[in-house]
């Protein structure tokens, strides 16, 4: 089982509910949020994709303050850098 992280500034390496696949090239999470709730404030290790698997808004909260408002579809995906850490908030 793996040991997560958390920095001391709240960070966590955590990234979604759980990792349904893993190997020394690539790691997968799912991760699903109800209106209203967001992911913990985490960061990613490295490069990395998602995909949506239901239609939502959803907001991208970074640590420096930014935000990221987005309209996710069905299929649609993204590909990510690593970044200093945010979190992901389902506005509905």
């Amino acid at each position: 089982m793996r040991a997560y992280e958390d920095r001391e500034d709240g960070v966590s390496d955590r990234v979604g509910d759980e990792i349904v696949f893993e190997d020394e090239y690539c790691r997968v999470w799912s991760l699903a949020l109800d209106p209203g709730e967001a992911t913990s404030w985490h960061t990613h290790e490295h490069d990395y994709v998602y995909v949506v698997t239901h239609a939502s808004k959803a907001r991208t909260e970074n640590t420096d303050g930014t935000r990221e408002e987005q309209d996710d579809v069905v299929g649609a995906t993204s590909l990510r850098q690593p970044d200093a850490g945010h979190r992901l908030l389902n506005v509905g």
